[in-house]
């Protein structure tokens, strides 16, 4: 194997989320300060709950994008023992890979992980937030995990072909060693 492979976050992305949500957020409270000095209550509710979801996106994209992109924390990692993806929370082993696909977006591109047995990976999930993209990727692409690269620096492509890659060179080694150990029981019945 390659040994440990690691791709870091992707900066612009972390600029990009903060250029769109930062903006809604700040004219959402201005609007909230003219309905309040007009006296209209009813509007500056309605707002004060969009500013509030709003602010919550602004706190969660910080804390999940843009400070590890800041910090230059690892994104994705790939090792001997298989795939850790901070960007969706998981640890896979390659052992519960079949294969891997590479998936294009409107927007971004994703990777798509077949796995071995869906349920089981399911099971290890409790957000209702990823049971939901979980549902819709499995709808769309019959696998219930998918690893957006826009939220990885780097090439997308380069990224899917080096996980690719990764993924049958273990397969290989592991092939290689399942027919030498065969070889080794039939030269040696006992």
């Amino acid at each position: 194997m390659k040994g440990t492979i690691k791709f870091p976050y992707s900066k612009f992305q972390g600029f990009f989320g903060l250029a769109l949500l930062v903006p809604m957020l700040i004219g959402c409270l201005v609007r909230i300060a003219c309905f309040y000095n007009l006296n209209r209550m009813n509007d500056v509710a309605s707002l004060l709950i969009a500013a509030i979801v709003l602010s919550i996106m602004v706190y969660y994209f910080l804390s999940m994008s843009f400070i590890p992109a800041m910090k230059e924390e690892i994104a994705l990692e790939l090792n001997e023992a298989g795939i850790i993806s901070k960007v969706r929370n998981i640890n896979l082993k390659w052992n519960e890979i079949t294969d891997v696909r590479f998936c294009v977006g409107k927007s971004s591109n994703s990777i798509a992980i077949v796995l071995v047995d869906k349920n089981d990976f399911k099971s290890r999930i409790t957000s209702p937030f990823r049971k939901i993209t979980m549902w819709i990727g499995n709808l769309f692409y019959s696998t219930p995990l998918l690893l957006p690269l826009s939220a990885i620096k780097g090439n997308d492509r380069e990224i899917f072909e080096t996980i690719k890659n990764y993924l049958y060179e273990y397969k290989a080694t592991k092939k290689k060693l399942s027919l030498s150990s065969t070889d080794a029981q039939q030269k040696d019945p006992m």
